[in-house]
């Protein structure tokens, strides 16, 4: 009363991407080495740090984020973020291209034919 049942099975599993944190924005450091800008951001750190108002009550965990804020805000007025910097070769006409790519294999994946694996290709 038993029947050998045999079939074939397709499946498309999908990568998995971990990111570990989020990215962090950097601090133009080059400009340090100017040496105008290097003492302008010297002078607006030490008047920051002596305007702070940190009492002896606080946690160390308070009195570090309340520096910590303070040369955030100090680097990002006088130093700024780094810009970043893009391949000179990847232009609008790759960027096209990797679209129609990315269109021909999503269209691929949605009906496998010979014509559909052929545009892929």
């Amino acid at each position: 009363n038993h029947y050998l049942v045999k079939g074939n099975l397709k499946i498309k599993l999908k990568k998995l991407i971990s990111r570990k944190g989020t990215l962090v924005d950097r601090y133009n450091v080059n400009k340090l080495k100017d040496t105008n800008i290097c003492g302008i951001f010297k002078q607006q750190l030490h008047e920051t740090m002596n305007s702070l108002n940190i009492s002896q009550e606080e946690t160390i965990d308070t009195k570090w984020n309340v520096v910590k804020d303070a040369i955030k805000t100090v680097t990002d007025t006088v130093i700024g973020k780094q810009k970043r910097t893009r391949k000179p070769w990847f232009n609008n006409s790759c960027k096209e291209a990797f679209n129609r790519r990315k269109e021909a294999k999503n269209q691929l994946l949605d009906d496998p034919t010979c014509s559909r694996q052929y545009c892929f290709l």
